[in-house]
């Protein structure tokens, strides 16, 4: 008997009269005929591939017969496990790799958890990786995407959140872009930018975090990096944008050197 995989909850009726009805997870068990398997194929449905637990260092879960993919599915009662180098693989030409229902990410004790593309070659662009949240619909809102460092209890400092763009290797020339990007207004404004620090806390006299903005140094005889600010423009009877400094110092007494302070409308650096 061959287990097959559909759309979930889907009913789907064979040439010798069977009714095959998939759970809740797509999977369709207990085909009993070739004929019947290949009804099912014919009707959109794929031989779904053995889920693997290997001990470590091979393929967890294997690409299924007749998918452009993997799918991984939420199981009753059962968690899909990887072990160490355990990976999840899509099929080459630019196959995804898919986890449908609600799936956990979990390291054990010290391990990584590690998301990249497939590497390039001279014909083909290295694959992306892409986390997007879930599309909203009429009366509820879109799913969110959150970075988060691990929690630390004790002397230790907690997680980093870590987001680089690739040095440039050997033939290349510029280091990779950061790019963040906010939403284009559809019916009303865009999206904001906001960065927050972190505020003081404990008992001591513990400051605001701080925001700091390092540019790169040039190299042989090149320049540093810039700083460049670009104020939107107005459209119709509308205004520029505005650049705003809120809460300055009023004086320059006890501020370190090179810190900007309001002199009464006039900007002054002390």
């Amino acid at each position: 008997m061959t287990t097959m995989f559909g759309q979930p909850n889907e009913d789907y009726a064979v040439s010798s009269g069977v009714t095959y009805k998939a759970d809740h997870t797509g999977q369709i068990l207990n085909v009993t005929s070739q004929q019947d398997q290949q009804d099912l194929i014919n009707a959109g449905c794929v031989v779904q591939a053995p889920v693997q637990h290997a001990a470590g260092g091979g393929a967890a879960i294997q690409p299924e017969t007749g998918s452009s993919g993997i799918k991984i599915s939420a199981f009753p009662a059962a968690a899909t496990n990887m072990g160490s180098g355990d990976r999840v693989t899509g099929l080459q030409g630019g196959a995804n790799v898919n986890f449908t229902q609600a799936q956990l990410l979990t390291g054990a004790v010290g391990a990584n958890i590690a998301l990249t593309g497939g590497a390039g070659n001279s014909l083909v662009n290295g694959g992306n990786v892409t986390v997007q949240g879930g599309p909203g619909s009429t009366g509820s809102g879109a799913g969110n995407i959150y970075l988060l460092g691990g929690t630390q209890n004790g002397p230790n400092a907690p997680g980093y959140v870590h987001i680089a763009a690739a040095d440039a290797m050997a033939g290349a020339t510029s280091g990779g872009i950061l790019y963040l990007r906010t939403g284009a207004g559809y019916g009303g404004h865009g999206g904001e930018l906001r960065i927050n620090t972190g505020n003081g806390g404990g008992s001591a006299n513990d400051s605001g975090g701080s925001f700091n903005i390092y540019l790169g140094n040039g190299a042989g005889d090149g320049n540093g990096g810039d700083m460049k600010i670009t104020l939107g423009a107005l459209a119709g009877t509308g205004r520029q944008g505005q650049f705003i400094i809120a809460n300055l110092p009023t004086s320059a007494a006890g501020l370190p050197s090179g810190s900007v302070w309001n002199n009464a409308g006039v900007l002054n650096i002390a």
